[in-house]
């Protein structure tokens, strides 16, 4: 589903004043994606991704996944270079093969100007715009709050914070999409309403 217009405003959602989402496996199912552009990235430097070090950081913020990745290893580069290294590659998978779309997805075109709607990733701002491009969704959400800002990371409360305070709204009006349990504790510490989409239930 490509979105290309938002629809006419409407006050609220069954109630919700906002309503947010996480991006990368609530939205696309990019881990795949993900996984292949930090094996590109570290081949480069002569080191294999540890896939268990890969799964432990799902839902960390891009900069915390490299430092785990690297565990004490020195690439010979500086981590911020190895980080773009990842992200040229995951640009170029992303054109390449595109994006699978899951089924939260379909509420974003769907609530574009008609509730009140943020971003709220550990991504790079570089991989968000990448992944927005590619479906059509830029200048779709009325917020964006991605890994790359001075705000604490997840499970910290204070991404899903600074995302209602972005669309001036109160936290405790706002409804959070997510798939980790570090999403889902970030919300709910910030007084949200959350739909786990691993089990579709508001927690």
């Amino acid at each position: 589903m490509i979105a290309t217009a938002c629809s006419p405003p409407i006050p609220t959602l069954t109630g919700w004043a906002a309503v947010l989402f996480d991006l990368d496996g609530t939205l696309v199912d990019s881990q795949p994606l993900h996984e292949a552009a930090y094996v590109e990235a570290l081949e480069s430097v002569g080191l294999p991704l540890d896939p268990a070090s890969y799964r432990a950081s799902h839902g960390l913020r891009f900069d915390v996944t490299i430092g785990m990745l690297l565990a004490g290893r020195d690439p010979g580069v500086p981590p911020e270079e190895l980080h773009g290294r990842k992200a040229a590659a995951f640009s170029r998978l992303v054109e390449r093969d595109g994006l699978p779309l899951l089924p939260a997805a379909g509420l974003v075109p769907l609530l574009c100007g008609r509730v009140p709607t943020a971003l709220v990733t550990s991504a790079s701002e570089a991989t968000v715009a990448v992944i927005l491009r590619r479906l059509g969704w830029s200048g779709m959400f009325d917020a964006v709050v991605h890994g790359g800002e001075q705000v604490e990371a997840k499970p910290s409360p204070a991404p899903y914070v600074e995302a209602a305070r972005r669309l001036g709204v109160d936290p405790g009006g706002c409804l959070v999409f997510e798939d980790s349990d570090l999403g889902v504790a970030a919300a709910r510490g910030a007084g949200m309403g959350v739909i786990d989409v691993r089990r579709s239930t508001v927690r």
